[in-house]
């Protein structure tokens, strides 16, 4: 989703945008790169990078324009991507940070934030030290979320998790003039079966009408997305191929249905930062 989402605003809305890939499994950066850019990345000029005590300046960090066509040619020019590598790990087991790493990816990511029009963090399912991060970075958080029981039942541990973080944050907090920490803004129903009839979308809804009245953590004004991405088997593709969804030609019916999915997601994302 966020990989799509990305290319969207800036292939469709013609924005400037930086995906910033937070998962240890290093999936974005492999779709994105292919595997042979990747496996050629030096972990200095990764995200990890940036949770060292070293100095460094994250625009040398940046893979500029990052989709590439088969002869090199630059298929989304509004699309970088601060990509990662597998010593990402190190950061979640304490072998390179041990102390203010919110911070540090906050202050390294802070000449960025006026560079682009948007600054995605794709994060990995948890709420450990790169995802806390990431949060800490951002302005606002959107939470896919399957329809189903199990996620909606999630939305209870997500609001306990990001309050106490909220508060455990605070000394970090204090340090940044003007920081406000993030709330969700948006459930995106995301990977919806095609013939669902029955699901939990409607009880999704209602948990987030409850939240948003009580929890600091959720937009009063959030809700549950109208809009759903629906589950399609032509991920895998896109991925061989290197691309986002959004570049892949049109087959298959719910290729198209897709692309538009996304695309309507993004002009929704995009009008919220309005």
């Amino acid at each position: 989703m966020a990989v799509n989402v990305a290319a969207s605003l800036a292939h469709e809305l013609g924005q400037k945008v930086l995906l910033v890939d937070c998962d240890p499994q290093s999936n974005a950066s492999i779709w994105l790169m292919g595997i042979h850019r990747w496996l050629a990345l030096k972990p200095t000029l990764a995200l990890s990078a940036l949770f060292e005590d070293k100095s460094l300046f994250v625009f040398d960090l940046i893979q500029q324009a990052v989709v590439e066509g088969d002869r090199q040619e630059k298929l989304v020019p509004g699309l970088d991507l601060l990509p990662a590598t597998y010593e990402l790990m190190d950061v979640e087991g304490g072998d390179i940070v041990r102390k203010d790493y919110h911070r540090r990816l906050y202050s390294g990511l802070a000449p960025c934030f006026d560079q682009y029009d948007f600054v995605i963090f794709d994060c990995p399912p948890n709420l450990y030290r790169i995802a806390q991060s990431a949060i800490f970075a951002s302005n606002e958080l959107y939470v896919p979320c399957n329809p189903d029981e199990l996620s909606r039942e999630g939305l209870t541990l997500l609001d306990r998790k990001l309050n106490e973080f909220r508060e455990a944050s605070k000394t970090d907090q204090d340090k940044i003039n003007g920081y406000e920490f993030p709330v969700v803004k948006g459930i995106i129903f995301n990977a919806v079966p095609a013939t669902a009839k029955n699901d939990s979308r409607r009880a999704i809804e209602e948990k987030v009408k409850h939240l948003k009245k009580d929890s600091r953590v959720f937009d009063s004004s959030s809700t549950a997305f109208t809009i759903t991405v629906h589950h399609t088997i032509n991920v895998p593709q896109s991925i061989t191929h290197h691309l986002p969804m959004i570049l892949e030609p049109n087959g298959a019916k719910t290729l198209s249905g897709i692309k538009k999915e996304y695309g309507a997601l993004a002009k929704y994302i995009a009008a919220l930062g309005k």
